[in-house]
């Protein structure tokens, strides 16, 4: 396992345990990718320096320049390559086990209210938030022709004007 520390404002350096650094992956994918003079051909492909190519092929050491060369050389398929060999699935299979996560907490939600709307009172949901607004006449019970001003106030249809109840 693969260290990589941190530090915050009025502490000491801390380990943390990392399971793969981005550096650690890019070796194993050009390795993999290019089995013989590995180094010459990212050296060749990414625009880099001898050096450089050798210390990714050999450490793993990969700075922000060196990543940046490698991406606009290789273009997506290596985001998705590192995004597989990091977090163990590709994207397309995350993106599915997080629709999925979503339509099943959709279904319990839809569940959730057909248990609860039979115990509720039978108003339909316009009545309901137009109750809560306190637009209903509480005298009346029935609706005023009009609508709401800003100031809370409710204008009906004749231009007669009273405030909202609530």
């Amino acid at each position: 396992m693969t260290y990589g520390g941190w530090e915050v404002v009025g502490t000491d350096y801390r380990e943390l345990p990392l399971g793969t650094t981005i550096g650690d992956a890019l070796r194993r994918l050009v390795r993999e990718r290019f089995k013989h003079n590995t180094a010459k051909r990212i050296e060749a492909r990414w625009g880099l320096d001898p050096r450089t190519a050798r210390n990714v092929v050999t450490q793993g050491n990969v700075s922000e320049r060196t990543l940046t060369k490698a991406a606009l050389a290789e273009r997506w398929a290596l985001w998705m390559a590192l995004g597989e060999e990091l977090f163990g699935q590709s994207y397309a299979e995350w993106e599915e086990q997080r629709l999925k996560s979503i339509i099943e907490e959709a279904e319990r939600d839809l569940d959730r209210v057909r248990r609860l709307r039979p115990q509720g009172p039978a108003l339909s949901e316009r009545s309901f938030a137009q109750r809560a607004a306190g637009v209903v006449d509480d005298a009346e019970g029935d609706e005023p022709s009009g609508s709401r001003d800003c100031s809370g106030s409710v204008r009906r249809s004749s231009g007669r004007t009273r405030q909202a109840q609530g």
